[in-house]
C-alpha cells in the first residue's frame, strides 16, 4: 500500500516472506502463494544493474549543410545532443558502433562526461506475461450488461408511461367538468396505444 514519497506500508504477512526470501538466498524461489500474497526471489550480479551514460553529440552545420569546426574539430550542436545507458557488462564502442552509428554517421562520444549510474528495473526481472481474456468470455460478459441495459430501460419505459396517464388524468380530473375520465380515454387523447404498452411490456430479460 503506497503511503506517498515512494514509501509502501507493508503488511505483516508481506515482511514475513521478504525476511525469509532474503534469508534463504535461492534464486527463482516462490515464497507464499502465487494465486494471492507471495515474494519472488532471483538474484543478478551487481553490474547487471550498471550502465555506463554516455553523451553522443552531433555537429552543428552551415547553411550550405557544411560542418562547422573550431580548431579543425566538429562543434556540438546542443539541439542534437542525445544520452544512451550502455550496461557495464557491454563495450562503450562496440555498443555504439552497433546502435548509434548506423543512424548517425556522424556522431561521437564525449567521454568526459561519461558517467556510472545503477537502476533497478522491476518490470523488466519480474513480469510475467498474462494471456488476454478469451473472447468468448468477453462476449458473454457484454451479453450481460446487454440484459441489465434493456431490462432497465424497459422499467424506465413503464414508469413513464403510468407516470403521464396519472399526470394527464389528474389534468382532467382538475378542470371540475364533473365527467370522469377513462385510462382508456387519456391513452387515446395522448397518442398511446394498446400496441405501445404492449411492445414495452414484451421486452424479453432471460
Amino acid at each position: 500500500k503506497s503511503i506517498g514519497t515512494k514509501r509502501n506500508d507493508i503488511t505483516d504477512r508481506c515482511r514475513e516472506l521478504i525476511v525469509k526470501a532474503y534469508g534463504e538466498f535461492q534464486d527463482g524461489a516462490v515464497y507464499g502463494d502465487k494465486d494471492g500474497v507471495y515474494c519472488q526471489s532471483k538474484i543478478f550480479d551487481t553490474e547487471s544493474f550498471g550502465y555506463n551514460k554516455i553523451v553522443v553529440e552531433r555537429p552543428q552545420r552551415d547553411e550550405q549543410g557544411e560542418i562547422v569546426r573550431k580548431n579543425k574539430k566538429p562543434v556540438p550542436d546542443a539541439a542534437l545532443r542525445d544520452t544512451e545507458n550502455v550496461p557495464l557488462t557491454e563495450d562503450i564502442d562496440a555498443y555504439f558502433a552497433r546502435e548509434v552509428l548506423p543512424y548517425a554517421p556522424d556522431a561521437w562520444i564525449d567521454k568526459k562526461k561519461t558517467k556510472v549510474g545503477y537502476e533497478i528495473p522491476m518490470t523488466r526481472y519480474f513480469y510475467e506475461y498474462q494471456p488476454p481474456e478469451a473472447v468468448e468470455d468477453i462476449w458473454a460478459r457484454i451479453g450481460v450488461l446487454e440484459k441489465e441495459i434493456a431490462k432497465e430501460l424497459w422499467e424506465i419505459g413503464d414508469y413513464f408511461a403510468d407516470v403521464l396517464i396519472e399526470r394527464e388524468t389528474a389534468r382532467r380530473i382538475a378542470k371540475g367538468d364533473g365527467k370522469v375520465y377513462t385510462e382508456k380515454e387519456v391513452m387515446d387523447e395522448l397518442g398511446i396505444t394498446e400496441e405501445d404498452l404492449a411492445a414495452v411490456g414484451d421486452v424479453e430479460i432471460e
